[in-house]
């Protein structure tokens, strides 16, 4: 049996996931430290990409090989030009090679990945088997190139998370107000707990109903669910199915 979660961020995600972890049967709701701020970090933890196409139209055989693989050098040389002029060291630059194809006469192309430039065999072999895992056939008609695609990457240096220090707060009695809220899980208004979350240790533990309030985002803990602050701050939130 596989525990599933819900991660929830942006300004509204807090506050609508937990229900959805309610209706949905769903036992975790991982909320992030500052989740209306999530997606930079996921920028933050992504590669520096640069991405070059060339529309090439013709059927596949060994005789066009070579040249392909010129245009593909040629490419990879103004993918790098890309990267370098955003400051990316040589060092930490990778390109990826893709040919979208198709069989004659389709109009859907399959991107396959290739190193360097492989014999027509080893291609067509490819090309066939990806067909068949995504269609669930090949046929023997003849293979035509769509587009010749290069990504030059810049592997980047990821931030690493940190573990938060405890705040002088200790009580999280002496830190919560109470507001009266509609609780979709008693079907009525009732008593919420009202916590500001930067005033939260890690370890501190809070039953629903609550309403923990970081300004730019609103968690919403319901009846019958607990939330808990992990090491780097982050909310985890279970509920009872």
């Amino acid at each position: 049996h596989k525990e599933f979660s819900i991660l929830a961020f942006g300004g509204a995600g807090p506050l609508i996931a937990p229900l959805l972890a309610l209706e949905m049967g769903i036992p975790n709701t991982i909320i992030p430290h500052v989740p209306a701020a999530f997606s930079a970090w996921g920028m933050l933890m992504s590669d520096l990409a640069t991405d070059v196409s060339r529309t090439f139209v013709v059927e596949i055989n060994e005789s066009i090989l070579a040249e392909l693989d010129e245009i593909l050098l040629s490419m990879e040389d103004e993918a790098k030009g890309n990267l370098d002029r955003q400051g990316a060291k040589e060092a930490e630059q990778m390109m990826i090679r893709n040919m979208e194809m198709r069989y004659l006469g389709q109009e859907h192309s399959l991107k396959i990945q290739i190193e360097g430039m492989p014999d027509y065999d080893a291609l067509r072999a490819a090309f066939d088997s990806a067909h068949e895992q995504r269609y669930g056939h090949r046929t023997e008609q003849p293979v035509e190139l769509v587009n010749l695609r290069v990504t030059g990457l810049s592997i980047m240096t990821k931030p690493e998370l940190k573990k938060h220090s405890k705040q002088d707060v200790t009580d999280i009695e002496n830190i919560v107000s109470t507001r009266n809220a509609y609780c979709f899980k008693d079907k009525k208004l009732k008593e919420f707990k009202v916590v500001n979350r930067e005033l939260l240790n890690p370890g501190s533990s809070i039953e629903g109903p609550a309403i923990i309030d970081e300004g730019t985002s609103t968690t919403v803990i319901y009846t019958s669910q607990v939330c808990c602050v992990d090491d780097f701050g982050h909310l985890i939130i279970k509920t009872s199915i």
